[in-house]
């Protein structure tokens, strides 16, 4: 399984983020937001986009590589959102899902957290809530909210070691350069 690359310091010089969907204008408009932001999470790192235009596709990119962020849109198809999440559910290491829609509603909201999604992005998107949400949702996916709690309440500092689910992609030590257990509990 391909993971992340390292920089000569050992930090990730890249993070991916797979978006899955069948419009190519929504691809367009989430590079040029991935091209043109600025990620402070982690500054030195290139953030990366992919895109599939089906859940088939990006199964099949899933299962070959680590990737921490997967958007997919609410009307993908052949496939949907949801059996995209089940299958990702299905990985050794599942990334976080996020749930893209036109129609962003409470119920989709709910729908979508209730089954296990990270969250629920409104399109059109909005250049500086899909940096605020993928970047949480990276955070969390390599910093799970009850690895937080648990180093929170035994004194450990907030960092990808604290409970690690096996070898820690190369992009998790983005999460200790950006600021250690300090850094962590501010943006979460």
């Amino acid at each position: 399984m391909k993971t992340e690359l390292q920089g000569p310091s050992g930090l990730a010089s890249q993070v991916t983020v797979l978006s899955v969907g069948p419009r190519e204008e929504d691809h367009g408009l989430l590079k040029a937001i991935f091209d043109n932001s600025e990620w402070n999470l982690c500054p030195n790192s290139k953030w990366r986009l992919r895109t599939r235009s089906s859940v088939e596709s990006a199964l099949s990119l899933l299962r070959k590589s680590r990737i921490p962020v997967v958007l997919c849109a609410h009307d993908v198809l052949p496939g949907t959102w949801r059996e995209l999440l089940e299958q990702l559910a299905r990985l050794p290491d599942p990334p976080a899902l996020v749930v893209t829609s036109r129609i962003a509603d409470d119920s989709l909201w709910a729908e979508a957290l209730n089954l296990g999604a990270y969250d629920v992005l409104a399109k059109p998107f909005d250049g500086a809530e899909v940096v605020r949400v993928v970047s949480l949702a990276w955070l969390n996916r390599i910093n799970p909210p009850q690895r937080v709690a648990e180093a929170s309440r035994s004194g450990r500092n907030v960092t990808p070691e604290v409970a690690p689910r096996g070898p820690l992609p190369a992009w998790s030590a983005c999460a200790s350069a950006a600021g250690g257990s300090n850094g962590l509990r501010q943006a979460v």
